[in-house]
């Protein structure tokens, strides 16, 4: 009694822990991370996975000086907080890897977010804003909130995007609205792509369309699609930088060295792991001998062979036989006396047949050479036994369904 309550205690225990875990899972995220290996609200994991269904390879680069193709788009997703009183800029080791992704022809695409997620995304759900692109009049409808910072607009080919303090449209190069809000008769700039330097610039008015809560709404996937469609080279790769986020790493000396470098690095330290446990172990111990006990499966499996290799078919016959007249007499509710003449008058004919078929082939055959010698045989082979025992479940099927056992 005692060894059952604790086992009770420790079943409900489990249940509060796994309750408190999923509670913690599904609350309401608050502050935006736009990670793309983040499956929370606010993260960018399912536009990642959206891309590789499309065929566009992807991979993510955690480091504060990532190593960039020119044929990659790099999609820098960032939280907005304004300018810093102190003039600080925590992420200018990054923007200035991503202006030499620029001048060396690269490209990036910039999300702005919001920190605070969540009034971002009531204000989102609300209503939907239409966007239209200027060069093949498409409207779509997005959720998208307007940001405290990061306001975008663009006025004679000039482009600017307000107090943003990361990537700004400081610069007087030709710049065009790629969409357009199309909503209470604002047309301000939704993406504005522009040429930097010898690579091309793209800056979205929020990101918010592109997160995981808001990507299979209204038309916010199609859109993220179609920016990044358009701006990633043929044959490139698209390049989540999670160093915008605040999160970025140094590299270590072997890391810059290269991914050789550190694939050699894990090998030394397997091997250096392997020798330390062969030291470890004592040399020319016994091992035990563990001796699997034979259950009752071997034993039917062992039996099964002997008839195989007899080649009785009369034995499965036999006893497909039984089994049947078992099952009619408890199906019909039969008394145990009754004869099969009289058990066979209340069946359909094919059942009858089938059952006679099988009474016979299960009868042996008898042959006597001149030595005297008896020799046994059958009417049928394993295979023809085997579809008249599967012909005759069918007709029982049909006519007594099967229960299930119980202890009576």
């Amino acid at each position: 009694m005692k060894t059952k309550l604790i086992r009770i205690a420790f079943a409900l225990l489990s249940v509060l822990i796994l309750a408190a875990i999923l509670l913690t899972l599904g609350q309401r995220e608050r502050e935006a991370r736009p990670s793309a290996t983040s499956y929370n609200p606010s993260g960018l994991h399912a536009l990642r996975q959206l891309l590789t269904e499309r065929g566009i390879e992807t991979r993510v680069d955690r480091y504060e000086q990532p190593r960039l193709a020119k044929n990659e788009l790099v999609i820098a997703a960032y939280v907005e907080s304004g300018p810093d009183l102190f003039g600080r800029k925590p992420l200018k080791a990054i923007e200035e890897a991503l202006n030499g992704h620029l001048k060396k022809g690269g490209r990036v695409l910039v999300l702005p977010f919001d920190p605070d997620f969540q009034a971002r995304s009531v204000e989102a759900v609300k209503a939907t804003t239409g966007v239209i692109q200027p060069s093949t009049k498409r409207e779509l409808q997005v959720n998208t909130s307007p940001l405290t910072f990061s306001t975008l607009t663009i006025d004679s080919g000039r482009a600017s995007a307000g107090s943003a303090t990361f990537l700004n449209l400081e610069f007087e190069a030709f710049a065009f609205a790629s969409w357009m809000k199309d909503s209470f008769g604002s047309k301000d700039p939704f993406v504005i792509t522009t040429k930097s330097r010898d690579g091309i610039l793209a800056r979205t008015a929020d990101g918010l369309f592109a997160t995981n809560r808001f990507i299979d709404r209204n038309n916010n996937a199609e859109v993220a699609l179609s920016i990044i469609e358009g701006l990633v080279p043929k044959g490139g790769r698209v390049v989540f930088t999670e160093a915008t986020l605040g999160e970025g790493l140094e590299p270590s000396l072997v890391g810059t060295l290269g991914p050789w470098a550190v694939g050699m690095w894990m090998q030394l330290i397997l091997l250096f792991l392997v020798i330390v446990f062969t030291l470890g172990v004592r040399f020319g111990l016994p091992e035990q001998e563990r001796r699997r006990q034979q259950g009752q499966r071997e034993l039917l499996e062992a039996v099964s062979d002997v008839y195989r290799r007899a080649n009785s078919v009369a034995v499965a016959l036999d006893t497909a036989y039984e089994m049947a007249d078992r099952r009619i007499r408890r199906g019909m509710k039969l008394p145990a006396q009754v004869s099969l003449e009289d058990r066979d008058r209340l069946l359909p004919e094919p059942l009858v047949t089938c059952l006679r078929q099988v009474d016979q082939a299960r009868i042996p055959i008898v042959r006597v050479d001149s030595k005297g010698r008896a020799h046994i045989s059958y009417s049928v082979n394993q295979a023809e036994a085997q579809r008249m025992i599967q012909k005759l479940e069918d007709q029982l099927n049909d006519v007594v369904p099967k229960t299930e056992n119980r202890i009576s």
